[in-house]
């Protein structure tokens, strides 16, 4: 935050030295005040007797009687009125203008390309906080001894998507809280398709259930990781959690056909997300995400900078 502080202060000393360095108009206020006599009358009175006066000075060179010409000056206007301040404004020099111009430009691209299009604020405010708390104490690493598809037959759905949903409202309500309902849904569906049941759930069938079990709230998003054990259970499927596993042990049990449901927590990823880890290589881990950003390949270093070990298996009973 120090950095876009830093560059602000800059671009409004350059401001500042834009305004110095601009010149201003150097006649004073009363060089500028022209001269008015009293009324009309006095005017042409003394016109004439300026006149008469030099006619008698060429001809007779009598002594001129000393005239008393009365003026006034125009009232003073305030050094803030807006003629003043019109002035001042058009008095402004080219390089001033262009000096200002060019730092805001300077300053807003660079705000633009490191601060609003960084990836920390792309990251969607999905509220999970079940990300950021500990695993059941029953959490395991699993032996992986068999080779199954779930992983390939798994099919993203984007939480987004107002056909996920029952009715608008209910998309409107939950559709930023959803992650964790997306991330179950694909992988039973992925399993069902393995199966080939045939049944296909969409967000708003495991919502129901997930919302039924008191798992999830629209401004928390999931509420305990217990939540989606107990969401799972109610579609005959069971889970095991994952006891401080590494990135590598992720792309080993999701290249083997199982997919992990893994989250990012709040204090790494802008509002914590949940998210689906389905294999990967010595560089990089494959993702399925229903979020906008529609991650599917995440490098192993930049994946481990938002991942804090939350990982569960989910598959069936």
């Amino acid at each position: 935050m120090f950095v876009p502080i830093f560059i602000l202060l800059i671009a409004a000393v350059a401001i500042l030295c834009g305004l110095f360095l601009s010149p201003r108009s150097h006649h004073s206020d009363s060089d500028e005040r022209p001269i008015s006599y009293v009324n009309s009358r006095n005017r042409r009175a003394s016109r004439a007797l300026m006149s008469d006066v030099r006619g008698r000075t060429t001809r007779s060179r009598r002594p001129i009687l000393q005239t008393h010409y009365e003026y006034q000056w125009e009232p003073r206007v305030g050094a803030l009125s807006w003629a003043g301040v019109r002035g001042s404004f058009s008095s402004r020099s080219l390089f001033g203008a262009l000096l200002i111009l060019g730092t805001v430009i300077v300053a807003g691209i660079w705000l633009w390309s490191h601060v609003f299009s960084s990836p920390t604020l792309l990251q969607q405010q999905w509220p999970d906080v079940a990300v950021s708390a500990s695993p059941p104490a029953s959490s395991t690493t699993p032996t992986i001894k068999e080779t199954i598809r779930a992983s390939s037959s798994m099919v993203r759905l984007s939480q987004l998507d107002p056909a996920q949903y029952r009715n608008d409202q209910e998309y409107k309500t939950w559709a930023y809280s959803a992650c964790s309902t997306a991330a179950m849904t694909e992988v039973i569906n992925a399993y069902n398709t393995m199966n080939k049941t045939g049944k296909q759930y969409r967000i708003t069938d495991i919502l129901n259930a997930e919302t039924a079990v008191h798992a999830i709230t629209p401004e928390l998003g999931l509420l305990e990781p217990k939540g989606i054990d107990r969401t799972v259970a109610r579609f005959n499927f069971k889970t095991t959690w994952l006891n401080k596993p590494t990135a590598q042990d992720l792309i080993r049990i999701g290249n083997s056909g199982r997919p992990i449901i893994i989250g990012f927590p709040p204090e790494r990823w802008s509002g914590g997300h949940l998210l689906i880890a389905r294999g990967g290589n010595s560089k990089s881990v494959y993702l399925t995400d229903s979020s906008k950003l529609n991650m599917q390949v995440m490098d192993i270093n930049t994946f481990n900078k938002y991942w804090a070990g939350f990982a569960v298996i989910v598959e069936p009973k």
